[in-house]
Order: C-alpha cells, then sequence, then structure tokens
C-alpha cells in the first residue's frame, strides 16, 4: 500500500529492452539505501514495481509489456526524472 506521498525524485539510468519485458535501472538520493531491499515493493511515477537489483543508489525493476501498454512507463528514456515511493511496512 501506499500513501501518494512522493519520498524522492529518482533518474532513469538505464533501460535493457527484452523480449517479454524491459528492465529500468533508476537512480535515487533521499530513500536510504540501507532501507530498500530486494523484493520489496517501490512505486514509479505511481506504479507499485517489485525491485529486483540493487546496487548502492541504484535499483532496478522488470516492467512487462502489458504493464508498459498500461502506464506511462514506456515513456521514460534515460535521464528523466521519476517520482518515487516506498510502500508502507505491513507492521504500520
Amino acid at each position: 500500500m501506499f500513501t501518494g506521498l512522493v519520498e524522492d525524485i529518482g533518474k532513469v539510468e538505464r533501460i535493457v529492452e527484452g523480449k517479454k519485458e524491459n528492465r529500468y535501472t533508476i537512480e535515487f538520493n533521499k530513500i536510504k539505501s540501507e532501507e530498500l531491499v530486494i523484493g520489496e515493493s517501490i512505486s514509479v511515477n505511481g506504479v507499485c514495481l517489485t525491485i529486483v537489483e540493487l546496487s548502492g543508489n541504484l535499483f532496478t525493476f522488470d516492467a512487462s509489456h502489458e504493464t508498459l501498454a498500461k502506464t506511462n512507463l514506456s515513456a521514460l528514456l534515460p535521464g528523466v526524472r521519476v517520482n518515487l515511493e516506498r510502500a508502507l511496512k505491513a507492521d504500520g
């Protein structure tokens, strides 16, 4: 679940197009890297996605072609800024 409050403005670092999905790497600044884990949900421009890689101040997610067709993620290019929000913790 998300609050809708933007926590950070990230930047698209890299996009790798695949047959079934595209892989996006995002740079973040205000979110503390030690607070993120692989498998965690994160909102990018309002789209709930799953972190699949994490390195320093970069995280990576995959977006299926169906997700790309139904959201604004297909318009992203390297260098574009994106709104970021972490999911609420289940325990409060």
